[in-house]
């Protein structure tokens, strides 16, 4: 099975939100809970000090645990998607832009494996190589690490076919090293 990590592609422009320090709680809720009808829509906009140049996006940088998908990216991919978590509205003037709050968590972290930094409690503060463990992937197309849902978001090959094939722009896929280890 061939796993990827999520990506933009730095070419492009990234949102950022518009009132930082206002939506950073609600950026943390977005851990692999669901939230609902609790949720409001946060106001982003195109981050033209980025070092990127292209707009056109269907899949802007936000934060590293939170996919961002244009109109034309939620219009291929929901059906396929919606399974796996929550497609939020988010509010900006340059386009429709939804964040998707994954929900489907898999303990897959091959810590013996893995290249991981910890904080001096021990919890993961970084993962430098990820390893994931094949066996306890199940049919889902995008996921978290349940030990880390505030890191990457990983997609499965299917996902990625339908993004090629679609031709949607600004993904970047980073394969991640599967093993067969228990």
């Amino acid at each position: 099975m061939n796993i990827y990590r999520l990506q933009s592609d730095p070419q492009y422009y990234a949102l950022v939100e518009v009132n930082a320090e206002q939506v950073l709680d609600e950026l943390r809720r977005l851990n692999g809970a669901p939230v609902g009808k609790s949720w409001s829509p946060i106001k982003v906009e195109w981050n033209d000090e980025d070092p990127g140049g292209l707009y056109d996006s269907d899949f802007p940088y936000f934060a590293t645990h939170i996919p961002v998908f244009s109109k034309r990216a939620i219009d291929v991919l929901a059906t396929l998607i919606e399974p796996a978590g929550e497609i939020l509205p988010l509010s900006c003037d340059q386009g429709e832009y939804c964040a998707f709050n994954v929900t489907t968590l898999f303990d897959v972290l091959d810590l013996h494996e893995s290249e991981v930094v910890r904080f001096s409690s021990g919890k993961i503060m970084r993962v430098i190589n990820y390893v994931l463990r094949n066996e306890g992937i199940v049919d889902s197309p995008i996921f978290k690490i349940l030990q880390i849902p505030l890191m990457s978001v990983f997609v499965t090959e299917r996902f990625v076919e339908i993004v090629n094939e679609n031709a949607l722009r600004g993904f970047s896929f980073e394969p991640v090293q599967v093993s067969s280890h228990s």
